[in-house]
């Protein structure tokens, strides 16, 4: 049953099993409402200060939900609740304290994020033999409750802690109880100024998401390749300068995130790594990558953005699985010329190198989808490309424009006939130029065009070319198309090109020309795209 009105609320049926009531306007729950055969319990974003009043007995109760309550100072007396299993706190900018009944509770979900003034936090709390979810995000007082201590007995049954604080002492007074939870499987420290990890971390051999992300930490302890559950480990803007030598023990290691640190070069040992999907190494100062990356098997996401490469690595042309392939900022000078035997590579962001030529492998990219090329000031020339991109972004290819007159016709890899699409998929391509190419047969100046379709007897359209040159200007908008038209002869065809962006009071871009070409199903050789 979901509340509407503050108002008869002893005449609830007793019969209720959920109650919903958000933003609860008294201080405390009248002691007349009826809730014992209550199973859910929801009064987020009330005014509550207090919960109840003594001690309830709610046996059926299994899920409090008091999310956002922005005035409650401390959590009910749970010694009647014995079988809840979820408490959501989230948010209680207030709470300053959590009864000590929470010992009571046999199964529980426990969220306390951004409980930022909690002061009491009781040691009871160790004793949740089967908590599975703790989320302590924003409990910034912890650090004064040094005398907190686990039991290595019950530290088996926690599996789940988060905790993120910018209070180094906290840091320094609260991770030991953390340490002793030797089938701990989520650990989240992020954002706490950690300076260093201790060598205890290696105890946690359950742990399977480690988040240390934000810190100050500069090196890992060689203890943390003792983690071979580990799936994911975060250490994004940490300064870390060097991974240990045996990083590759971590066999199950899923997502390595490293981006924004100070590493100049990997070890060896994380070509190892062979069931590593996500790869994160933007941001860092590495100079070249293990010669061997292509062990690399399972690698999905590869992201090297803003390092110092120049080149890749012959091997990274194993990687059969890879998806995505980032290397903006790189200053990369040539790819390596099998790069088409990544068969699997979907999006590839070249943006801001050193290349000159694209290898002709390029083609073999069967999967490829997006390409992005901008700022590839010394590019000359565009291979024959995939029939399997729809996106391809050549903005401010200098090189490249002067190459490209305006009788210019698409690379046959770059086209793809209309009848193999459908109507919701869409060919961009954005290249530098002041002129509609001469084989745009109806061409208009500004943003307008308007064009009556021929009569057709033995031909069929099936799609059309739009070419826009225009000027942008500071802070671009979203680019966007027009489909879903279906023309037939006789028509009357009129587009207006304008910026997609109601909040902008200055269009963020200027049409200065358009040009649209219809396609007809026996045109062979021209392409089913829509460029802009």
């Amino acid at each position: 049953m979901h509340i509407l009105s503050s108002h008869g609320y002893e005449h609830i049926s007793k019969r209720l099993l959920w109650l919903c009531w958000n933003g609860f306007p008294l201080k405390c729950v009248p002691s007349k409402l009826y809730m014992e055969n209550l199973v859910t319990l929801d009064l987020s974003h009330s005014r509550l200060k207090q919960v109840w009043k003594g001690t309830k007995m709610l046996g059926k109760l299994k899920f409090l939900y008091l999310s956002h309550c922005y005035y409650l100072t401390r959590t009910p007396d749970f010694f009647g609740l014995n079988n809840l299993q979820e408490l959501l706190l989230n948010d209680c900018i207030r709470l300053v304290e959590v009864d000590d009944s929470i010992r009571f509770l046999k199964k529980l979900v426990l969220d306390m994020k951004n409980c930022k003034k909690l002061q009491k936090l009781p040691s009871s709390i160790w004793m949740l033999k089967t908590l599975e979810n703790l989320d302590l995000s924003g409990y910034s007082m912890l650090g004064k409750y040094s005398g907190i201590k686990l039991s290595k007995s019950l530290s088996p049954f926690l599996s789940f802690w988060n905790f993120r604080t910018k209070r180094v002492d906290s840091i320094c007074l609260s991770l030991s109880p953390v340490l002793g939870l030797s089938c701990l499987k989520e650990l989240s420290m992020e954002n706490c100024n950690l300076s260093c990890l201790p060598n205890e971390v290696g105890n946690l051999i359950s742990l399977e998401t480690l988040d240390l992300g934000r810190n100050n930490l500069r090196t890992l302890p060689d203890s943390i390749c003792n983690l071979t559950r580990l799936k994911k480990l975060y250490l994004s803007h940490c300064d870390v300068s060097h991974l240990p030598s045996e990083i590759g023990r971590l066999a199950t290691l899923e997502a390595l995130i490293l981006k924004g640190n100070s590493l100049v070069n990997l070890p060896d040992s994380i070509c190892n790594l062979t069931l590593l999907k996500n790869l994160n190494l933007s941001l860092c100062d590495v100079s070249h990558l293990p010669c061997e990356i292509g062990r690399l098997i399972s690698l999905q996401k590869l992201n090297l953005g803003g390092n110092n490469l120049l080149t890749l690595p012959d091997s990274i042309c194993n990687l059969a699985c890879l998806e995505v392939l980032s290397l903006p900022h790189c200053n990369v000078s040539h790819l390596p010329d099998r790069i088409g035997m990544l068969s699997s590579l979907k999006w590839f962001d070249l943006r801001s190198n050193s290349v000159s030529i694209l290898p002709n492998s390029f083609s073999d990219l069967a999967s490829l989808e997006i390409l992005y090329l901008s700022n590839c000031e010394r590019l000359q020339s565009l291979p024959k490309l995939p029939a399997s991109l729809y996106h391809v972004d050549a903005i401010n290819c200098t090189l490249l424009l002067e190459r490209i007159p305006t009788e210019f016709n698409w690379p046959p890899g770059l086209c793809k006939p209309f009848q193999e699409w459908s109507m919701q998929r869409m060919f961009g391509v954005y290249l530098p130029g002041d002129e509609v190419p001469n084989w745009f047969p109806y061409q208009y100046t500004g943003s307008k065009l308007s064009l009556g379709v021929p009569p057709l007897v033995t031909r069929r359209i099936i799609g059309w070319n739009l070419c826009i040159v225009f000027r942008t200007h500071k802070k671009p908008g979203q680019r966007s198309f027009v489909t879903g038209i279906h023309l037939f002869g006789g028509d009357e065809l009129e587009i207006e090109i304008s910026p997609d962006d109601q909040e902008k009071t200055v269009p963020w871009l200027t049409v200065k020309k358009c040009g649209i070409q219809l396609v007809y199903e026996d045109d062979v050789d021209i392409t089913g795209t829509n460029v802009l």
